[in-house]
């Protein structure tokens, strides 16, 4: 079970969260209520994990993960956001935190949020991968498709999360229009990052509609004109084949030919 740093200027909102985190055996390790208490509490108690807040007084969650994350590297930060400030989050992430949450705030979304993030951090730790990606793209952009045998539980929306630089957006099973949509907001704000190093984990996926392929033709287009690097993480073959077969304007490598 992880420590961690509630930061919220809600008080309704930070008692939702300890209960939360307790009851599932987490510790709650303080609760601040601006940014420079934040960044007060985190260098006290270094813990594990961060949950952060957008806007509050004083200093915003923005400013707090730009200077937590400069100091310390490895911190661990989740913010969270409502809809409309989606803006200020993506600016959040590329300042260094690692995943995003949207309210309304649900037991089941934090606490996947937080189990995802503090495992793709231990894995990182224990297995750091060079990126494959070349500084420059050529005229078509490679789409490295990777199977992998990896058990991932099933949500219900997606997710985005930052590994050092390189943004994941993990698609639910089953995935559904909304999803998509979600997937195009999130590439809005990511759009104008340098460099773009996208990546979609279709996690347990195994059947994908006409409609969600026309939308993903959309979303690698998109990051090709950007000059960025687009990645699928594909776990069923079916999968991965029809992708390469409705992908046919656009390069396509898969690493384990």
């Amino acid at each position: 079970m992880a420590s961690i740093l509630i930061v919220d200027d809600s008080l309704i909102m930070r008692r939702n969260l300890r209960t939360i985190l307790e009851r599932n055996g987490h510790v709650v390790v303080a609760e601040a209520t601006n940014g420079e208490d934040a960044i007060r509490l985190f260098e006290l108690h270094h813990p594990d994990l961060v949950t952060m807040d957008i806007t509050m007084p004083i200093m915003n969650g923005i400013e707090a993960v730009k200077r937590i994350t400069t100091k310390y590297t490895k911190a661990i930060i989740i913010v969270i956001s409502a809809f409309d400030q989606r803006s200020m989050l993506f600016e959040a992430m590329e300042n260094g935190a690692k995943q995003y949450i949207i309210k309304p705030i649900t037991e089941a979304k934090l606490l996947q949020a937080v189990k995802s993030t503090l495992e793709t951090a231990i894995a990182n730790d224990h297995n750091q991968v060079s990126n494959p990606f070349p500084d420059h793209l050529n005229h078509h952009m490679p789409i490295h498709i990777h199977p992998t045998n990896s058990s991932s539980e099933r949500a219900d929306t997606i997710s985005v999360e930052n590994h050092d630089g390189r943004f994941v957006i993990r698609l639910p099973d089953p995935l559904l229009p909304e999803h998509m949509n979600a997937c195009r907001v999130a590439l809005q704000g990511l759009i104008f990052i340098r460099p773009l190093l996208l990546t979609i984990d279709f996690q347990s996926l195994a059947m994908i509609q006409p409609w969600a392929i026309q939308a993903i033709q959309e979303i690698a287009e998109s990051i090709r004109q950007a000059g960025g690097s687009l990645q699928f993480v594909i776990k069923d073959d079916e999968l991965c084949r029809k992708l390469i077969d409705n992908l046919p304007s656009i390069k396509v490598q898969d690493v384990n030919a």
